[in-house]
C-alpha cells in the first residue's frame, strides 16, 4: 500500500493507493483519498492499449515514470476535489 498525505486549505487529503496487474498486461492504480468524511476514489488502468501489453515493452525507469505520473495526477485531482466539497460544507454552514 502506498499512502501520501496532501495539505490542504481546508485540511489533510490521505490517499492510499493499491497498484495490482492483470495477465493481459495492465496495471490498475486504485486510489482512496479522504478528507474529513468525504471520501474520492479512483480506478485507472496503465500500460495496456487495445489488448495488446504495453508494460512489458517499458524499462523499469519507464514504468515507474509512468506510474508515478498517474498517481501524483490523480491525488492532486483528488484532493481539489475533496477540498472543493469540504468548502461548499463551510459555506453551507453559514447560510441563513
Amino acid at each position: 500500500m502506498i499512502t501520501k498525505t496532501i495539505s490542504t486549505e481546508h485540511g489533510d487529503v490521505s490517499s492510499t493507493a493499491e497498484v495490482l496487474h492483470t495477465d493481459n498486461g495492465q496495471v490498475l492504480l486504485q486510489i482512496k483519498s479522504v478528507l474529513g468524511d468525504a471520501t474520492h476514489e479512483h480506478r485507472v488502468t496503465v500500460g495496456a492499449e487495445d489488448g495488446k501489453d504495453l508494460v512489458s515493452s517499458l524499462s523499469e525507469t519507464e514504468l515507474q515514470t509512468a506510474l508515478q505520473k498517474h498517481l501524483d495526477e490523480k491525488r492532486n485531482d483528488a484532493a481539489a476535489i475533496l477540498s472543493g466539497r469540504a468548502k461548499v460544507n463551510k459555506i453551507v454552514a453559514n447560510l441563513q
